[in-house]
């Protein structure tokens, strides 16, 4: 996986000053404590990626916690890395349970978004591209039932 930082810590929402990690309003109406590592550099804290291959990374690392307990982890990996998640998942879960066509509205108007999820053992996994307005898909892990976690936005609000 490669080594990480020397400045690199674990921070959460539910920390006092939580270093500018807040949780989206989707993790915040699931009741969720949300954790990452950053990089803290003076006063920045910067967050870490962690490689998905060799040609994918996952940004903005997400985990949330619900009563103590992990109960999804949320990520973001460039757009082109869609075909790399697809065939990932259904390599290790089998074919998607769930496709789903709809449209986001972004800052140029109705763009189309697809959602796609499969079953894993104690969870579920899901996908959803674009999520704005980084322009990146979204990966959520989810463990136990579906609305255990919080959903991927369909525009990311930090």
């Amino acid at each position: 996986m490669g080594q990480l930082s020397p400045n690199t810590r674990a921070v959460c929402s539910d920390n006092i000053g939580h270093d500018g990690l807040a949780p989206t309003a989707a993790e915040r109406d699931a009741g969720l404590v949300v954790c990452a590592y950053v990089d803290a550099i003076g006063k920045l804290n910067l967050p870490v990626t962690f490689p998905f291959d060799e040609n994918y990374r996952l940004d903005r690392l997400r985990y949330g916690f619900a009563n103590g307990r992990l109960v999804q982890i949320a990520a973001e990996i460039s757009l082109d890395g869609y075909d790399a998640l697809v065939r990932d998942f259904t390599q290790r879960y089998g074919p998607s349970v769930r496709l789903v066509r709809d449209t986001v509205k972004s800052e140029i108007g109705a763009l189309p978004r697809v959602t796609q999820a499969w079953s894993a053992p104690e969870g579920s996994i899901e996908i959803v591209d674009p999520v704005l307005p980084e322009d990146e898909i979204g990966v959520r892990f989810a463990a136990g039932p579906r609305s255990s976690a919080a959903p991927i936005p369909a525009t990311a609000r930090r």
